[in-house]
This record gives structure tokens, C-alpha cells and sequence, in this order.
């Protein structure tokens, strides 16, 4: 992880423009910022964006990993930046980085149709689910195929729930499943059973026959963006 990151997680201390600290909060962890650092620097993108700015943690892992792509340039959207005292915006600066960086002080369905081709998309901002639904939807227009988008605080049913949305009716893959431990045969035999029969799927809960906790899903999922949108009108996955 690049060395003002960790310093950011030593002092656990952002700045405001007017140079005044405060209290990192709201970000995401250490581990998750070396994960995030990793796959953008990997895979080189030339247009990212970031729904949710906050105190500027993965927005600044971005534009650190963009370092080495000329002319990158990461789009960050937040129109509640105010609520932390404008502290992503000013620690983009403060480190330098705010050439390749433009920030939105609106919603993402004012920012994200006028924006062009997109490479990388990172999602983490109200996770009420049908907002981040839409979020989805406006990235998903805009992200090549190829191209990857991230979510964040998969502990949240709302985001569970849309892991499974995507899983089940788009044309995504998950490019960082978790390992889990191995699972019994007899819970094994069950939950097959369970879930090849129509009368147990129509009476029982998809989290009760498919856990969630036994998908491999992480607490910051990226998923990478197979093909354009080409369902049937008619289509739907149930999730």
C-alpha cells in the first residue's frame, strides 16, 4: 500500500481546506484500501468514479493507484460532502493528487449520464438499496465491458441483496470471492435437496436455502462487467 495511505490509518487524522483536523471515520479499512489499491493499479483505468466521497479514503486509494496511467482522471460524487467538512475534496489536494480528480457536490443521477465510458466504478454511499440499485443501474450504462465496479459494506442486507440481484440478472462475475470453510456433507446433502425442490423454494427463504455467508462474498465485492445488457424484455431472476 502506497506510503500516505498508511499514514492516513497511523494517524487516523484528515484535513479540512482550512487545514484543521478531524477524526478519520466512515472509510473503508486498512485491508480493504490495500485490496482497492491493488486492483485499480492492476488494472490501469483511464476513467473511474465514486459514488460517496466522505472523508476521501478510497478516493484518495484511486487516485494514488492512478499514478501511473497518464491522464487518469477519477470522478468522486457526493452532495453531502458538507457533512465532513469537505475533507475528501481537501485531502486530494493537500497530497497532490488533485489534478487528475473532479469532484460533484450533486447526485449521481445528475452527474453519471453526462459522464463518458467508464473503466472503474467504485459504489459506496447511502446502501438504502433502491438508491444504490439506481446507482448500479446509471454505472452499468456508462462501465466497458471489461470494465469493474466495487461495493462496500456488504454486512448490510440492503447491499446483500443487491449482490444477488446482479449475480442473478446481470452479466457480472465476482473477481474477489472470499475462501470459505469447507462445508459438511450432510449440510451439503441438505441444502442440495432444499434447493432442488420447487415446494421448498416456494415456502422457505432464499437466505435460509442459499446463505448468504456461504457465497464467498466479501465486505467490499468487485464485480467485472462480462457483456452489455441483453435481456428479454420478460426476464427476471427472482433474488
Amino acid at each position: 500500500m502506497h506510503e500516505n495511505l498508511k499514514e492516513l490509518f497511523k494517524t487516523r487524522t484528515v484535513y479540512d481546506p482550512d487545514g484543521s483536523p478531524h477524526d478519520l471515520h466512515s472509510n473503508i479499512s486498512e485491508r480493504e484500501c490495500e485490496e482497492l489499491f491493488d486492483i485499480v493499479k492492476a488494472r490501469a483505468p483511464q476513467y473511474t468514479v465514486e459514488v460517496g466521497l466522505a472523508n476521501g479514503v478510497s478516493a484518495l486509494t484511486i487516485l494514488l493507484a492512478n499514478q501511473q496511467t497518464s491522464g487518469a482522471i477519477h470522478h468522486a460524487i457526493d452532495p453531502f460532502q458538507r457533512n465532513y467538512h469537505y475533507c475528501g475534496v481537501a485531502m486530494a489536494k493537500r497530497l497532490g493528487l488533485d489534478a487528475g480528480f473532479v469532484f460533484h457536490e450533486k447526485f449521481p443521477d445528475e452527474v453519471i449520464p453526462r459522464l463518458g465510458p467508464l473503466d472503474f466504478a467504485f459504489i459506496d454511499a447511502s446502501h438504502l438499496f433502491d438508491l444504490t440499485l439506481m446507482e448500479f443501474v446509471l454505472v452499468d450504462r456508462k462501465l466497458k465491458v471489461g470494465g469493474v465496479v466495487g461495493f462496500h459494506d456488504l454486512w448490510m442486507p440492503s447491499l446483500q441483496k443487491l449482490v444477488r440481484f446482479i449475480l442473478g440478472n446481470r452479466s457480472y462475475r465476482l473477481i474477489n470471492r472470499r475462501p470459505l470453510p469447507p462445508v459438511s456433507l450432510p449440510k451439503r446433502l441438505v441444502l442440495r435437496a432444499l434447493n432442488s425442490n420447487q415446494k421448498f423454494q416456494r415456502y422457505f427463504s432464499r437466505n435460509l436455502l442459499d446463505p448468504f455467508s456461504a457465497m464467498g462474498i466479501p465486505n467490499l465485492v468487485l464485480f467485472e462487467k462480462m457483456q452489455d445488457d441483453q435481456r428479454d424484455w420478460r426476464h427476471f431472476a427472482d433474488f
